[in-house]
């Protein structure tokens, strides 16, 4: 809804999208719902995530990898087929069996996740992905744009509950 306000409040449907930090797409799917159901077809958004079908199994390939652990993804791929009868190519396997061991904290054959090297020097960051070490620099720009647009929303709410006119926006 905040998207919304925006633009009627005079903001640009890609500025609006930026600093409610959805997409274009999003945006253009909020216009066109409150143009056919109004404010309560807003409400009524579904906000579901899909399921997917190894989920259904998702307790018994648990069990079954953890007794017996998988080698490789070709074989995690087949045993879930004999298990299961849904096929699954292996990228959708590997990121079900990255889902499984990021919930336990702790991988397929991996009793433990190898140590991060950290550097001690002030000026630099360890880096989550690698543990190797990189510029604090971005971390700082990154830091700035978000407090920016964090102060550009409390601004527009502010302004929204000093200004805002229900039925003008309403009648959008």
């Amino acid at each position: 809804m905040e998207v919304l306000w925006l633009i009627s409040q005079g903001e640009i449907q890609v500025r609006s999208g930026q600093l409610a930090g959805v997409s274009k797409a999003t945006v253009a799917r909020y216009i066109g719902i409150f143009r056919r159901h109004r404010v309560a077809g807003l409400r009524a958004l579904q906000w579901g995530k899909l399921v997917g079908a190894l989920e259904a199994h998702r307790t018994t390939l648990e069990a079954e990898f953890r007794e017996r652990p998988p080698h490789t993804v070709a074989e995690a791929t087949e045993r879930i087929a004999t298990l299961t009868e849904v096929r699954r190519k292996e990228t959708q396997v590997r990121v079900f069996l990255k889902t499984v061991a990021a919930r336990d904290g702790v991988g397929w054959g991996h009793p433990t996740a190898p140590e991060k090297v950290i550097d001690e020097r002030p000026d630099r960051v360890p880096s989550r992905r690698t543990g190797t070490c990189a510029d604090a620099g971005a971390g700082r720009a990154t830091e700035r744009v978000l407090r920016e647009r964090r102060e550009v929303l409390a601004s527009l709410i502010r302004l929204k509950f000093q200004t805002f006119d229900r039925d003008s926006f309403l009648a959008a």
